[in-house]
Protein backbone atom coordinates (compact mmCIF):
# COMPACT_ATOMS: atom_id res chain seq x y z
CA UNK A 1 0.00 0.00 0.00
CA UNK A 2 1.71 3.30 -0.91
CA UNK A 3 2.21 5.96 1.50
CA UNK A 4 -0.72 8.05 0.41
CA UNK A 5 -3.03 5.78 0.26
CA UNK A 6 -2.54 4.73 3.97
CA UNK A 7 -2.13 8.29 5.13
CA UNK A 8 -6.28 8.38 4.09
CA UNK A 9 -6.95 5.18 5.64
CA UNK A 10 -5.67 6.77 8.62
CA UNK A 11 -7.15 9.82 7.93
CA UNK A 12 -10.37 8.40 7.55
CA UNK A 13 -10.10 6.31 10.95
CA UNK A 14 -9.15 9.40 12.89
CA UNK A 15 -12.77 10.82 11.59
CA UNK A 16 -14.53 8.17 12.93
CA UNK A 17 -12.95 8.36 16.40
CA UNK A 18 -11.52 4.92 15.98
CA UNK A 19 -8.25 6.27 16.23
CA UNK A 20 -6.42 9.91 17.14
CA UNK A 21 -3.63 10.45 14.21
CA UNK A 22 -0.55 11.77 16.37
CA UNK A 23 2.50 13.73 14.84
CA UNK A 24 5.01 11.60 12.99
CA UNK A 25 1.94 9.42 11.74
CA UNK A 26 1.60 7.84 14.79
CA UNK A 27 -1.84 6.71 16.27
CA UNK A 28 -3.41 6.02 19.52
CA UNK A 29 -6.54 3.45 19.49
CA UNK A 30 -9.33 4.89 20.79
CA UNK A 31 -11.72 1.45 20.93
CA UNK A 32 -10.87 -0.93 23.18
CA UNK A 33 -8.96 -4.17 21.47
CA UNK A 34 -11.17 -6.24 23.08
CA UNK A 35 -14.67 -4.80 22.01
CA UNK A 36 -17.57 -6.86 22.26
CA UNK A 37 -19.11 -7.47 18.65
CA UNK A 38 -22.80 -6.85 17.96
CA UNK A 39 -24.64 -9.91 17.92
CA UNK A 40 -24.90 -10.48 13.90
CA UNK A 41 -23.21 -7.03 13.30
CA UNK A 42 -20.92 -6.19 10.99
CA UNK A 43 -17.70 -7.41 12.64
CA UNK A 44 -19.03 -10.46 13.38
CA UNK A 45 -20.51 -11.37 9.99
CA UNK A 46 -16.75 -10.09 8.28
CA UNK A 47 -15.30 -12.20 10.53
CA UNK A 48 -17.36 -15.47 10.00
CA UNK A 49 -17.77 -14.84 6.08
CA UNK A 50 -14.35 -13.61 5.45
CA UNK A 51 -11.81 -14.32 8.57
CA UNK A 52 -12.38 -17.50 10.34
CA UNK A 53 -11.74 -19.87 7.53
CA UNK A 54 -8.30 -17.89 7.16
CA UNK A 55 -7.58 -17.95 10.55
CA UNK A 56 -8.00 -22.16 10.92
CA UNK A 57 -6.49 -22.67 7.98
CA UNK A 58 -3.22 -23.65 9.94
CA UNK A 59 -1.48 -26.57 11.33
CA UNK A 60 -1.12 -24.75 14.85
CA UNK A 61 2.41 -26.26 15.49
CA UNK A 62 4.36 -23.27 15.38
CA UNK A 63 6.21 -21.92 18.28
CA UNK A 64 3.66 -19.21 18.36
CA UNK A 65 0.64 -21.06 17.75
CA UNK A 66 -1.68 -23.07 20.17
CA UNK A 67 -4.84 -25.16 19.01
CA UNK A 68 -6.39 -26.65 22.54
CA UNK A 69 -9.84 -28.64 21.95
CA UNK A 70 -10.92 -30.56 24.94
CA UNK A 71 -14.41 -31.94 25.56
CA UNK A 72 -16.54 -33.81 28.41
CA UNK A 73 -19.89 -34.20 29.66
CA UNK A 74 -20.41 -31.46 31.96
CA UNK A 75 -23.31 -29.99 34.50
CA UNK A 76 -24.44 -26.41 33.60
CA UNK A 77 -23.06 -25.34 36.98
CA UNK A 78 -19.66 -26.86 35.71
CA UNK A 79 -20.47 -24.70 32.55
CA UNK A 80 -20.87 -21.75 34.21
CA UNK A 81 -17.80 -21.86 36.52
CA UNK A 82 -15.36 -22.68 33.15
CA UNK A 83 -17.26 -19.95 31.32
CA UNK A 84 -16.48 -17.68 33.71
CA UNK A 85 -12.86 -18.64 33.87
CA UNK A 86 -12.76 -18.02 30.23
CA UNK A 87 -13.38 -14.51 30.57
CA UNK A 88 -10.96 -14.47 33.32
CA UNK A 89 -8.32 -15.56 30.93
CA UNK A 90 -9.47 -12.75 28.49
CA UNK A 91 -8.98 -10.13 31.03
CA UNK A 92 -5.48 -11.67 31.51
CA UNK A 93 -4.71 -11.44 27.77
CA UNK A 94 -6.09 -7.76 27.74
CA UNK A 95 -3.82 -6.95 30.47
CA UNK A 96 -0.80 -8.55 29.08
CA UNK A 97 -1.46 -6.26 25.76
CA UNK A 98 -2.07 -3.17 27.91
CA UNK A 99 1.23 -3.71 29.34
CA UNK A 100 3.50 -4.46 26.31
CA UNK A 101 1.83 -1.39 24.22
CA UNK A 102 4.53 0.24 25.77
CA UNK A 103 7.53 -1.94 23.50
CA UNK A 104 8.06 -0.86 20.46
CA UNK A 105 6.15 -1.78 18.28
CA UNK A 106 8.85 -4.20 16.13
CA UNK A 107 8.70 -5.74 19.56
CA UNK A 108 5.11 -6.88 19.37
CA UNK A 109 3.66 -9.70 17.14
CA UNK A 110 -0.36 -9.04 16.38
CA UNK A 111 -2.02 -12.41 18.21
CA UNK A 112 -5.51 -13.43 18.03
CA UNK A 113 -6.88 -15.61 20.88
CA UNK A 114 -10.33 -17.65 20.17
CA UNK A 115 -11.66 -18.80 23.02
CA UNK A 116 -15.07 -20.25 22.41
CA UNK A 117 -17.35 -22.98 24.27
CA UNK A 118 -20.29 -24.59 23.29
CA UNK A 119 -23.03 -27.32 23.91
CA UNK A 120 -22.28 -29.53 20.83
CA UNK A 121 -21.99 -33.07 19.57
CA UNK A 122 -20.71 -34.10 16.33
CA UNK A 123 -23.31 -34.67 13.72
CA UNK A 124 -21.44 -38.25 13.11
CA UNK A 125 -22.05 -39.36 16.72
CA UNK A 126 -26.10 -38.16 17.22
CA UNK A 127 -26.85 -41.86 15.46
CA UNK A 128 -25.41 -43.30 19.34
CA UNK A 129 -27.10 -41.01 21.39
CA UNK A 130 -29.92 -42.55 23.58
CA UNK A 131 -33.53 -41.25 22.93
CA UNK A 132 -32.07 -39.79 19.39
CA UNK A 133 -34.50 -42.26 17.19
CA UNK A 134 -31.96 -43.93 15.55
CA UNK A 135 -30.63 -47.51 16.03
Amino acid sequence: MDHTRCYRLLNRLDRLKMIELLPGNRIKLLVAPNFKWRENGPIQQFFLQKLQSDFFASRFDQEHESLIVVNGMLADSSIAVFRRKLEQLAREFDALSDGDAELPFADRNGTTVILAMRQWRYGLFQQFVKGSGHT
